[in-house]
């Protein structure tokens, strides 16, 4: 009886692992001036450290051979989530300002947040996932 009480207890906790609810997120990132360099994608998944590197939860690089370039997100478990985005024109993996700290490449948010001075909060560009999700993020040049 013991054993049996186990193996279910076990086959449960096996089997809720394997039906954990996942999404696929696919982010469209539209309106690339210039069809040269990288673009940078950085997903992120809780408000602390958020548009930070080393805070990101998945991050793909893609190369623009287009105005507009598709990143996937595969198997993402359903949460919130939040983007943080850059075109690496230079393709130096940085993001490069000028002398007085304004932005040389294009850069972007999920929900198309314009920050203004600063970036914005995980609580303003964060988007719920729980089923295959489609996103579109215009570049600020």
């Amino acid at each position: 009886m013991i054993r049996f009480v186990l193996f279910m207890i076990i086959t449960l906790a096996s089997s809720a692992q394997i039906t954990a609810q996942t999404a696929n997120l696919s982010v469209i990132v539209i309106v690339i001036d210039e069809v040269v360099g990288e673009v940078r994608v950085a997903l992120y998944n809780k408000a602390e450290g958020f548009a930070e590197d080393n805070s990101m939860y998945r991050h793909i690089v893609e190369r623009v051979t287009d105005h507009q370039v598709t990143i996937q997100f595969k198997d993402l478990t359903h949460g919130d989530y939040a983007i943080a985005l850059s075109h690496d024109a230079n393709m130096d993996e940085e993001f490069n300002f000028n002398m007085i700290g304004l932005p040389l490449e294009g850069y972007g948010f999920s929900n198309n947040i314009k920050p203004i001075f600063k970036a914005p909060s995980f609580d303003k560009t964060k988007f719920e996932l729980v089923e295959d999700k489609q996103i579109e993020i215009k570049l600020i040049n």
